[in-house]
């Protein structure tokens, strides 16, 4: 659990001065913290907690998925493990989301949020505003919607999606 500072942007509490000179001054426990006394009032703040319980043990294969998509070069299988959905994704060489998704999604750029890992090959990714990363085998990635991609190389990109796998690839309604 951690508090989310909603104070207006570029406004520095005094609570805020004291952590990072490390002073410990002006903390939620000292003495008039927040009261106008040697301080400025204590930031605006929501309690952020992060809820992911796991209630029943389960397992299933990507093996034998759910559902298995296909589109040109594209094959994305996707299993229900309780309240979480994985997605396989398969690129094979040659793969452009451009391409072989863009049409069938109907958008100009991937608009999907991923966290996933690299199995296999490599891929390459550039960001709507221009950030460019490579993911590889081995690689853990983070990607925000807006952004386009392609396999390089002559090696097949396989990745397990964490957070995407469940809508990726759908065409559009």
């Amino acid at each position: 659990m951690g508090c989310v500072d909603k104070t207006p942007a570029g406004k520095r509490t005094t609570q805020q001065s004291a952590a990072a000179a490390g002073t410990g001054r002006g903390g939620p426990t000292e003495p008039g913290a927040g009261t106008g006394r040697d301080s400025a009032p204590s930031p605006i703040c929501e309690q952020v907690m992060s809820v992911n319980v796991v209630t029943n043990l389960q397992v299933k294969s990507l093996n034998s998925p759910d559902e298995s998509r296909h589109q040109e070069k594209t094959t994305v299988d996707v299993v229900t493990v309780n309240d979480y959905t994985l997605g396989r994704l398969t690129f094979e060489p040659g793969w452009t989301w451009a391409s072989c998704l863009g049409p069938v999604v109907g958008t100009d750029s991937c608009q999907l949020s991923h966290v996933g890992f690299c199995v296999s090959g490599n891929l390459e990714v550039e960001t709507n505003d221009g950030g460019k990363i490579s993911i590889s085998s081995g690689d853990s990635y983070t990607i925000p919607p807006g952004h386009l991609a392609k396999v390089v190389g002559d090696q097949t990109f396989q990745g397990i999606e964490f957070v995407s796998g469940g809508e990726f690839g759908k065409p559009s309604a």
